[in-house]
């Protein structure tokens, strides 16, 4: 019962991080394009 709880966390953590990441990626990569776009 508690590894199973361990391992959920540690997962639930692992996607978190990757939706952040890939959020701010986008995030940049827009800005990016927006300087493209300017210039």
């Amino acid at each position: 019962m508690v590894t199973n709880m361990v391992i959920f966390l540690t997962v639930l953590v692992y996607g978190v991080n990757c939706l952040v990441y890939m959020y701010l990626k986008i995030n940049h990569i827009k800005e990016y394009l927006e300087k493209i776009a300017i210039y």
